[in-house]
């Protein structure tokens, strides 16, 4: 009988998984292009004069926040872009934006009246990760 085990060698690649937020990808790609965010005096020098375009086309649009909402936010974007770089207010407000669409995307639209309707529709969704 023949050994039914494949050497290591031989072993068939495992297909990468299918991301569950494609949205995040196209967001995690525009934070790693190199030439948005350079590092030291060498890719000072070699960076070409002006704004880098983005990767993916922003269209500019004005928001109106309470102190709080923008203390809010601005804590969180300093919270976290020492560790994402390249975070803005923008960014955040993009994924922010995609996780709520893709967390509704399977509920009624008639089951949300109100914002606490939208909060209740995401807890329940953290119960069930």
């Amino acid at each position: 009988m023949a050994d039914s085990k494949k050497p290591a060698g031989e072993r068939k690649p495992r297909a990468k998984p299918r991301p569950k937020y494609p949205w995040l990808r196209l967001l995690e790609l525009e934070q790693e292009r190199p030439d948005l965010h350079p590092a030291g005096e060498q890719a000072r020098a070699a960076k070409p004069r002006g704004r880098p375009r983005n990767a993916f086309p922003r269209k500019k649009i004005h928001i109106t926040l309470t102190e709080d909402e923008l203390q809010a936010l601005d804590g969180l974007v300093g919270r976290l872009s020492p560790r994402i770089a390249g975070l803005h207010r923008g960014n955040l407000i993009a994924m922010l934006v995609f996780y709520l669409q893709e967390s509704l995307e399977g509920s009624d639209p008639e089951q949300v009246k109100s914002f606490t309707d939208i909060v209740k529709i995401l807890d329940q969704e953290k119960g069930e990760r």
